[in-house]
């Protein structure tokens, strides 16, 4: 493990450089906007796995006043369940890092490994889905962190449990499965790292604006944005769109007896 060693002396530079830890297992949480994230993820964030590796949660909750909460004292059975922790898994000091830690095997009951197994298959049907996006690291990991996830809600309930039990696993996945589902529709939408991403963006924000109204290919080509382009390409962004389940075509009619219309809009 490497720390910067920038105005340290040599002696505290020297002794910093042989700092172990051994079986490392980091926890990275972090907030932000989701203006703010996704404008700053592409694809090669994704595609080398490192965006995969977290669970993103994007609230959907509204703004509102925030209300004044009175103080309150831990409560007693959180006291409790911390103690009964630490009593299991040992009180570990600061110095802990330079230990070999002492793993305790937990098992999942035959309910939860069918789950697993068929999450996992629905994992790589949405990774190969995400291919044509080059989004398909996103979902690389979801089996795992579905299993860690039910660990941690199975200890949650009983901090003695040695079996990790169907009702924590399905729990798990569902929490998973959702974060994942939301931060693929969000990528779809925002992630702009090559000419043809921008240009998909453009032709969706121009959709969003005409709202559920939609415009027929015939009067895009007479329409800015969409006119600034040739039929092939535009064509290709929309059934581009179309795939990725963000535009589609209805048909309306208009009025009367009038002609039936084939409108684009986005969905």
């Amino acid at each position: 493990l490497a720390y910067s060693t920038m105005g340290v002396s040599s002696e505290k530079a020297e002794e910093m450089a042989k700092r172990k830890i051994r079986n490392p297992a980091i926890t990275l949480v972090g907030m932000t906007t989701p203006e703010t994230l996704f404008a700053n993820i592409s694809n090669n964030n994704v595609s080398d796995g490192f965006f995969g590796r977290f669970i993103v949660s994007i609230s959907d909750a509204p703004r509102a006043v925030h209300d004044d909460k009175d103080w309150i004292e831990v409560p007693k059975r959180i006291k409790e369940w911390s103690e009964k922790i630490d009593a299991r898994f040992g009180n570990l000091s600061s110095e802990a890092s330079d230990t070999s830690p002492d793993f305790i095997d937990l098992s999942f009951d035959n309910r939860s490994l069918e789950m697993l197994r068929e999450f996992d298959q629905e994992r790589v049907d949405i990774a190969n889905s995400l291919d044509a996006f080059g989004l398909s690291s996103l979902a690389g990991r979801s089996k795992e962190m579905a299993m860690r996830m039910a660990m941690i809600v199975t200890l949650a309930k009983d901090p003695d449990a040695n079996i990790i039990d169907s009702d924590s696993t399905s729990w798990s996945i569902q929490y998973v499965r959702y974060s994942l589902k939301s931060t693929i529709t969000v990528m779809k939408r925002n992630i702009s790292n090559s000419e043809h991403q921008s240009e998909k963006k453009e032709i969706l924000q121009a959709l969003r604006n005409l709202k559920t109204d939609g415009i027929t290919f015939a009067e895009m080509v007479k329409t800015a944005p969409f006119d600034k382009y040739s039929r092939k390409p535009l064509t290709e962004l929309l059934l581009t769109l179309k795939e990725g389940d963000l535009a589609a075509m209805k048909e309306i009619k208009s009025g009367g007896r009038g002609a039936k219309r084939h409108v684009w809009y986005a969905i």
